[in-house]
C-alpha cells in the first residue's frame, strides 16, 4: 500500500539525467596476400605475381601503427624501446615493430613531407606576422639547435647545427618583410621590417626577476599589468577602447 501511493506521487520532471562510460579498445587487423610462385625449368628463376605497392618485407606495418610510433616517439618523447614495447602491450604481443624501424620513421617522414614542408616555408615567407623560437638539441654529445617558426596557423620545426645567422638564414625568416615576435635574440634585428618581444619570454623573465629580489615590488606590479592586458585583449577581440587603451599605458 505504501509503495503504491509513493508510485502515485511520483512524476515525470521532463529531464533526463546522463552518465556516460567511456573505454578504449584496441583492434589488430592483420591482411595476408598470398601468390603462387613458380621456377623456370631452364633457367632455375623463380617468380610470382607482384604483391600491391609497399608490401616489400616478409611483414609490413600499414600508415596508422607507423603514425603512432612516430607520435609517441616525436611528439610525446617517449623512447624508441618503449615505444615499441608500448604497441606490442597494447596489441597483445602481435605487433612487435622493431626498434630499427622506428628509428627510420623519422627519415621517412621527412622525405614524404618534403613537398608539404616547401609549401609552409614559403606560406611563412610571405605571413604579416611570424613568430620564432629556438631550442638547443644534444646528438651523440654534439650541441645543435631546433628552430621553430610559426604564424599560428602553419608550423615549421627545422634543425640546424647552429644558431645565430647560420641557423635563421636558413629558416623563414631570412626573406620574411613583415613582423617577427621572438624572444630578444639580437639575430632576428637583422631581418624583417618590425619587431615585437614575445610576451610569454617578457613574464617569464619577470618571474624570474621576482625570486631573485622577493624585497622589490616592480616586476610582480608589471607581471600582473602585463597579464591584464592579455586578459582585456582576449575580452574585447582586439577592439580594445580607447580610453581602456590610454588607461593602460598610463599604469604601464
Amino acid at each position: 500500500m505504501n509503495v503504491l501511493i509513493l508510485r502515485l506521487l511520483d512524476r515525470l520532471t521532463g529531464k533526463q539525467i546522463i552518465k556516460q562510460k567511456i573505454d578504449i579498445q584496441v583492434c589488430v587487423n592483420v591482411t595476408d596476400y598470398y601468390t603462387d610462385e613458380y621456377r623456370n625449368r631452364i633457367t632455375g628463376s623463380r617468380l610470382h605475381a607482384p604483391f600491391p605497392k609497399g608490401l616489400t618485407n616478409t611483414v609490413n606495418y600499414g600508415p596508422s601503427v607507423k603514425a603512432f610510433a612516430f607520435l609517441l616517439n616525436n611528439y610525446y618523447n617517449v623512447s624508441i624501446q618503449k615505444t615499441k614495447q608500448c604497441i606490442s602491450d597494447l596489441s597483445h604481443g602481435i605487433v612487435n615493430i622493431s626498434t630499427g624501424t622506428i628509428s627510420n620513421l623519422s627519415s621517412e617522414f621527412s622525405a614524404n613531407t618534403e613537398f608539404e614542408r616547401a609549401n609552409i616555408f614559403s606560406l611563412l615567407t610571405h605571413s604579416k606576422v611570424i613568430y620564432s623560437d629556438a631550442t638547443v638539441s644534444n646528438i651523440n654529445g654534439t650541441r645543435k639547435t631546433v628552430i621553430l617558426c610559426t604564424d599560428k596557423e602553419h608550423a615549421l620545426y627545422q634543425h640546424m647545427n647552429h644558431k645565430g645567422f647560420e641557423g635563421v638564414s636558413k629558416t623563414p625568416i631570412k626573406n620574411h618583410k613583415g613582423t617577427i615576435v621572438h624572444d630578444h635574440d639580437k639575430t632576428y634585428y637583422s631581418y624583417g621590417y618590425n619587431h615585437q618581444e614575445c610576451i610569454a619570454h617578457v613574464l617569464r623573465y619577470l618571474v624570474g626577476a621576482t625570486e631573485n629580489e622577493p624585497h622589490l615590488k616592480w616586476h610582480k606590479q608589471m607581471h600582473d599589468l602585463l597579464q591584464k592586458m592579455i586578459h582585456i585583449r582576449k575580452r574585447y577581440n582586439n577592439h580594445i577602447p580607447v580610453e581602456k587603451i590610454k588607461e593602460l599605458k598610463e599604469k604601464y
